[in-house]
């Protein structure tokens, strides 16, 4: 039949052009660049044979639900119940994802605040959005590209890799123009094009320096390229290493923001008497913002070159591989121990770092009341808190230097990382805070479990996909994805090539689950009443690198067949 235009009445009212009983109401989106306006109506005509375009759009979601999915109950339920807490949580898992595939399809990355659906209330319209409308918050949405690979949505990454590296040159050219030196800092907030934010950057310049971004909260933040790298580096990892994707991936991404990231710090930063990097002036994201060797840069650097470090020999070149060897001896150590920084030193921090130290040291007070040892954020750092993050947990997550499944660094226990966490300045579970995938990584069983039943309780509007405001916007999209990471970890993590099933799963749900895991594997699993009864790993020989890590869910020594494994 023939499709007839509807009249807009309102913002809100649709009106048809003759009375009738019943309406068929189709939504088509054309989002092709075309050369000519022809060539655009030309897709949009066929996008109007309702026949064909159902069909495409039916064979690509059937395509995507196939990759992953998570199906949890209650121990001994044998139907579905629609607001226990298992159903909740798959549900959460199951609209995020929704969500994700819906808003992620286009050119640029997902927008934090509010995703695809804006929507509008008395005091804005529909297009309105907090924290602006054209700027990308690193920050924030990175979450939403980080729980993407376990679930195996990894052409969906493509386009928020692809902006930084499209920019990459713009930010080597204004670190040679506001520095004099040459490599790659990503901005906090950066227009799609590679430009700071005007209202962070600031438009009243006076007799500021170039390089002086207005906002303290970002001024000296430099921990953006690091994670970015450590982002781009896991990606690379789900690839089967050595194979010709993983090395092209490596060429045209990886490399030549290692490459950048590398010259801005050795480049920009001064070193000390032993060699080692003075990260000053600098912040420990944006809580923190006077720090010297701040602990998300130190972390990263070293996760990032140690990871790099351990791919084959035949995979890294010699060249690269001798210069992070190189670069590893000048990453500063770690920062542990029980003195924190109660004031801000009166000396300039461009100097050499026993002199900052000792000054900066003066009136220290204990940051662990019971004596025990801690990471701490920095090494020093002025104790003024802007925003709530812990910096401290970033060598949890999202740099894994410590957790359940890492070795041991730098003489650093699990347990001064569970420490850590446990006395964390600021204990939080909505909205972009990432105290839950933490504590999955720690092996934190019951609290992991708590917190994503809370995650998955929160309020929404009336779909359920669409979590109310928190930080950003509603929809409050890092609410969601938030929870599907720390699923996703509770269910599966990595120690080098082995695959860690169920590190910190509950007693009390069954699941059955498809995930993707590292070297192009996809591992499918069903536990029941805290047993395993199926285990399906592909490729075969991957099998083998399986290590069930948690309380619960593993094989039955009493009865081998409960345990299939396709061969």
């Amino acid at each position: 039949s023939e499709y007839r235009p509807m009249v807009k009445k309102s913002a809100h009212v649709l009106e048809s052009v003759e009375a009738a009983h019943e309406h068929r109401l189709v939504v088509s989106a054309v989002t092709m660049r075309a050369a000519e306006i022809h060539q655009w109506l030309d897709e949009l005509t066929k996008v109007r044979q309702r026949e064909v375009a159902m069909a495409d759009h039916r064979r690509w979601w059937e395509k995507f639900w196939s990759k992953s999915l998570i199906d949890i109950r209650q121990d001994g339920q044998e139907k579905e119940a629609t607001n226990d807490d298992a159903f909740l949580v798959s549900r959460a898992f199951a609209l995020e994802r929704f969500m994700i595939a819906a808003g992620g399809r286009g050119e640029f990355p997902i927008k934090f605040n509010g995703g695809l659906f804006t929507v509008g209330s008395d005091r804005y319209d529909e297009d309105y959005r907090e924290w602006g409308g054209g700027g990308f918050w690193f920050q924030n949405t990175r979450l939403i590209y980080w729980s993407m690979m376990e679930s195996g949505d990894f052409a969906l990454m493509d386009p928020f890799f692809n902006m930084y590296n499209k920019s990459l040159k713009l930010h080597e050219a204004r670190s040679m123009r506001w520095f004099q030196h040459g490599g790659v800092r990503v901005p906090e907030v950066m227009m799609f094009w590679g430009g700071y934010a005007g209202e962070t950057y600031g438009c009243d310049r006076g007799d500021k320096p170039v390089w002086a971004v207005s906002n303290p909260y970002v001024r000296h933040s430099t921990s953006q390229a690091v994670e970015l790298l450590a982002m781009q580096l896991e990606r690379m990892r789900y690839f089967d290493i050595p194979s010709r994707a993983a090395g092209d991936f490596l060429e045209r991404l990886l490399l030549p923001l290692l490459e950048g990231v590398m010259t801005f710090y050795l480049q920009h930063f001064q070193v000390d008497r032993e060699g080692k990097l003075v990260l000053a002036p600098s912040q420990c994201l944006e809580t923190l913002q006077e720090a010297i060797n701040p602990l998300p840069d130190v972390a990263g650097l070293v996760h990032v070159v140690q990871e790099l470090l351990s791919l084959p020999p035949s995979f890294l070149p010699a060249s690269v591989r001798a210069t992070l060897q190189a670069f590893s001896s000048k990453i500063p150590r770690i920062p542990t121990g029980l003195l924190g920084s109660s004031r801000q030193c009166t000396r300039s921090a461009q100097i050499l770092k026993e002199d900052t130290l000792a000054c900066l040291r003066e009136g220290g007070e204990a940051a662990a009341p019971d004596g025990s040892e801690r990471i701490l954020p920095a090494e020093v750092w002025r104790d003024r808190r802007e925003n709530i993050e812990n910096p401290e947990l970033y060598g949890i997550f999202p740099f894994p230097v410590f957790g359940r499944s890492q070795p041991t660094w730098q003489n650093i226990s699990l347990e001064v990382a569970s420490s850590s966490y446990r006395h964390r300045k600021v204990a939080c579970n909505v909205g972009w805070c990432q105290d839950i995938v933490q504590a999955a990584l720690l092996g934190l069983v019951n609290e992991s479990a708590a917190m994503l039943v809370d995650r998955a309780r929160a309020p929404s509007l009336r779909f359920p996909g669409f979590w109310l405001q928190h930080f950003d916007f509603t929809p409050e999209v890092d609410h969601g994805v938030v929870a599907k990471l720390a699923l996703q970890r509770m269910l599966i993590q990595f120690a080098g090539d082995k695959i860690l099933l169920f590190p910190t799963w509950p007693r009390g749900w069954s699941v059955h689950f498809r995930l993707h895991a590292r070297r192009n594997t996809v591992v499918e699993a069903s536990c029941e009443e805290g047993q395993l009864v199926f285990l399906s790993v592909s490729p075969p020989h991957r099998a083998k690198d399986v290590q069930f890590a948690g309380g619960v869910c593993r094989p039955s020594r009493q009865d081998a067949r409960a345990v299939e494994v396709q061969r």
